[in-house]
């Protein structure tokens, strides 16, 4: 793709270093209503933090009052959220002919990620077979357990290829292209290392990930009628019948105080994206991951408003997405192996596990972080540690991608250099990487406690020549010796960059009560959506970039269902 590194780094660096952010969903979208309006809900209700005390953000606010009420617009979609979930459901409704609103509380479209997958889009040259897919299957049901909703997965098995190809033929004429990973060996790896391919890196000269998507519909989306209202804050939804009938409306509240009210004869999608900067939400359904801190202001506006009008949210646990690589200068290889340890010095655990689940070695650390600890032979130890060559954020990049990215130019000969000193040092004068002479110093620089820290790699460094750990279980393989000046370390702290369960929906994208009825006229898309599609307690990255292909694919679905009823 014609994409600058340095334009990649820098525009996809907050999703995460992302290179692999995205959304998973799919199943028929012919099943009807009655379907899902059936039965009743077995799950505890959702109005209570982790002490069980009770949630403010669960109690219903007064009413606006008409008198607040400043404008008033009549549309038949409304659309609340102007991120990747929201912009393709504009850019799909106004191609349908209807007549769209796009309610958004920032002064622009906004979205943060840096790729959208696809399972048999027309643009992907792998024969992705039965086996194939049931391989995948068997890797998000192995790590998000019986909390996966198959419904969903089918569905965005599907669908998901059908509704890139939809955006990219008409985005593609601005300059927007997708490159889609492949791993020929992924089937040989390690469970741990797995990554299927079915991930795509999003971009265009002049943007990346999931911006240069939203970047190229929402013109689009105006072309074509769709109106887009920006400073404005949604805040209450309005079901008739004394909250019992379909939502007729929402309101938002403007940059002045007043309110906007936008009547919506078709049907309102809530597309407001998840509730990372709310510490209260956070410690009623994932209390597990409270400890890191969000890339996100998002506040879960979109579930409370939901959640006030009757819906019903998912029971926690939620899953998250979280990642340690989130800004341009953090050094890639946060998944490798290597050595990890807390401030204190000692070891977090085994090293070797799944990338999703390294985060939580750190939450029992004073600082919620790590270090990563390795010695001068990195080179002799580093190929063990990428085996398979399928691991998430295992490798390492070319020391030209990391000097592009950050326009860095070293003063020293490294002519006789591997490509892995050169990147590492790179880093090295970015600041975000330590090296020392000596274990005292490295700690030192870190604020580790030395005398900790040498006990920690003497018990590594015997585990090693013994060839079995007996203390974490790691395989031998993926363990060095560390005794080798210079001795290097990489502070990791980890963030929430978004949270991936939300209101309840159907194969429809329609909003379910808690007794699995569908609330008329209410449709939710991306991250403000549940159902389950995520699972467990983190995003399983058994196939990468699945967020963001979740919001653009439960967009188009919701528009196609309005508007084709």
């Amino acid at each position: 793709m014609d994409i600058s590194r340095r334009s990649f780094i820098k525009g996809a660096g907050l999703a995460g270093a992302g290179f692999a952010a995205a959304s998973l969903a799919a199943c028929k979208s012919e099943s009807s209503a009655s379907d899902a309006n059936t039965g009743e809900s077995s799950m505890p209700s959702t109005g209570v933090n982790a002490n069980n005390a009770p949630s403010s953000w669960d109690t219903p606010p007064e009413p606006i009052d008409d008198a607040q009420i400043s404008e008033v617009i009549d549309t038949e979609v409304c659309i609340l959220g102007a991120g990747v979930s929201g912009v393709v459901a504009a850019a799909v409704a106004a191609e349908l002919g209807a007549r769209v609103l796009v309610m958004q509380n920032k002064e622009t479209i906004h979205s943060q990620g840096s790729g959208a997958a696809a399972f048999n889009s027309q643009r992907q040259t792998e024969n992705f077979d039965d086996e194939f897919r049931s391989e995948l299957v068997r890797l998000k049901s192995l790590y998000e357990g019986g909390l996966v909703n198959h419904e969903l997965v089918s569905l965005w098995l599907d669908r998901s290829g059908e509704a890139v190809d939809w955006v990219l033929d008409r985005i593609e004429e601005d300059g927007v292209t997708a490159s889609f990973d492949t791993y020929e060996n992924w089937r040989e790896a390690d469970d741990q290392a797995k990554t299927c391919p079915i991930s795509a890196m999003w971009g265009s000269p002049d943007s990346m990930g999931s911006m240069a998507i939203i970047s190229a519909l929402a013109p689009r989306a105006e072309s074509m009628g769709a109106q887009f209202i920006y400073n404005t804050t949604a805040r209450q939804l309005i079901r008739e019948e004394g909250g019992e009938g379909r939502v007729v409306a929402a309101l938002g509240e403007k940059s002045d105080g007043t309110y906007l009210r936008v009547n919506a004869s078709k049907a309102v999608i809530v597309c407001t994206g998840g509730y990372e900067a709310n510490d209260e939400m956070r410690d009623t359904f994932m209390p597990h991951a409270n400890r890191f801190k969000a890339l996100s202001d998002n506040k879960g506006e979109g579930l409370q408003m939901g959640r006030w009008v009757g819906a019903d949210i998912d029971p926690a646990p939620h899953a998250s997405n979280i990642h340690y690589n989130y800004l341009p200068s953090d050094p890639f290889g946060s998944g490798l192996p290597w050595l990890r340890v807390n401030k204190e010095g000692k070891r977090l655990g085994n090293e070797d596990i799944a990338y999703s689940f390294l985060p939580f070695l750190d939450i029992y650390s004073e600082e919620a972080a790590c270090y990563q600890i390795f010695d001068a032979d990195y080179d002799l130890y580093y190929p063990r540690m990428i085996d398979h060559g399928a691991g998430i954020f295992r490798s390492v990049p070319s020391p030209k991608f990391v000097a592009d990215a950050v326009t860095l130019q070293t003063t020293e000969d490294t002519s006789s250099w591997s490509d892995l000193d050169k990147t590492w040092q790179y880093y090295l004068e970015m600041g975000s990487m330590v090296r020392a002479d000596s274990l005292e110093e490295l700690a030192s620089q870190f604020g580790i406690n030395y005398e900790e820290l040498q006990k920690t790699v003497d018990r590594y460094n015997e585990l090693y020549d013994a060839g079995n750990d007996v203390d974490f279980g790691k395989k031998p393989e993926r363990m060095q010796a560390i005794r080798k000046a210079p001795f290097y370390g990489i502070r990791r702290e980890a963030c929430v960059l978004g949270t991936l369960n939300g209101l309840v929906i159907n194969n429809r994208m329609q909003v379910l009560d808690d007794k699995r009825k569908v609330i008329p006229g209410l449709y939710a898309a991306g991250n403000a959506s549940g159902g389950r599609f995520f699972g467990g307690i983190a995003q399983a990255m058994v196939a990468p970039a699945t967020t963001i292909s979740r919001a653009l694919v439960w967009g188009y679905l919701a528009a196609l269902d309005i508007c084709q009823a």
